[in-house]
């Protein structure tokens, strides 16, 4: 059953009998309640005028800088006990949930309202803390690099990635083997049929060398395939010499490297 208001009648999402303090003033009748209301339309009191609460919020928080806290705590203890708020009452919660829902008037089921708040709060926080995001993303990429989470830092978890990309795309498969182009495919094919090699993951295809992948190591020699792409010739020196530092600095100084355009 639907709780109401005693005074207007108005639908309540809370257990409590009127919707403000407003209508407890006006249903008690106390002397206090009805000369609050009427003071409510001067705005000469701490409750219905904000910046008069400011100020008594920030003088009683000087006098008492835990007041908040213990209040906070006994609070939520309270509401734990008898089961109020919609955070220890599953009814209320859902209650709550279904009339933003139906009004929209939440950024959970608003995308609009959503991105709104979003953009407002993101751009508050950049103009507080310009650098704020850079910190984040170096200390991320530092945390992801230790941990080794993260595809660009796991390279089981990137491998398992694309291949969940590519068979959903479900092309550039041979011998139960993925592969991410169609280049890379007619290699293993021409490394199948010429030199009659067969392929195996992780042993003569997409060979695992610390956070990098090889794609094929076949007669103790590494083949990476790498298209052709603008300026080229600088960037496949550039590629092959990153590439073949990996391998100096992971035991394989002796091994042959060999890119394929």
């Amino acid at each position: 059953m639907k709780m109401k208001c005693k005074n207007c009648g108005k639908e309540l999402i809370s257990q409590k009998k009127y919707c403000s303090n407003r209508c407890n003033a006006l249903v008690n009748g106390s002397w206090k309640g009805i000369l609050a209301v009427k003071i409510d339309k001067k705005n000469t009191s701490g409750f219905y005028d904000k910046n008069i609460q400011r100020l008594g919020g920030k003088t009683a928080h000087k006098k008492h800088p835990d007041l908040a806290k213990r209040m906070g705590i006994l609070g939520a203890a309270t509401c734990r006990k008898k089961k109020l708020g919609a955070c220890f009452n599953t009814k209320i919660n859902t209650q709550i949930h279904k009339k933003l829902k139906k009004e929209k008037k939440s950024a959970f089921y608003n995308p609009k309202l959503k991105i709104r708040i979003c953009s407002i709060a993101g751009q508050a926080v950049h103009k507080k803390y310009p650098d704020l995001a850079k910190r984040m993303g170096k200390l991320a990429g530092e945390s992801n690099v230790k941990n080794k989470t993260g595809c660009f830092c796991n390279p089981h978890l990137n491998r398992q990635i694309r291949m969940k990309t590519i068979k959903n795309i479900g092309q550039y498969k041979f011998k139960q083997c993925y592969f991410d182009s169609k280049g890379e495919l007619e290699i293993a094919r021409c490394i199948y049929y010429q030199l009659n090699i067969k392929l195996k993951e992780r042993i003569s295809c997409h060979f695992l060398i610390g956070l990098k992948e090889i794609d094929f190591f076949i007669n103790n020699c590494f083949i990476e395939y790498h298209p052709a792409v603008w300026n080229y010739n600088k960037y496949h020196n550039d590629y092959y010499q990153k590439r073949r530092e990996l391998l100096n600095k992971n035991g394989y100084k002796k091994y042959p490297l060999l890119v394929i355009k």
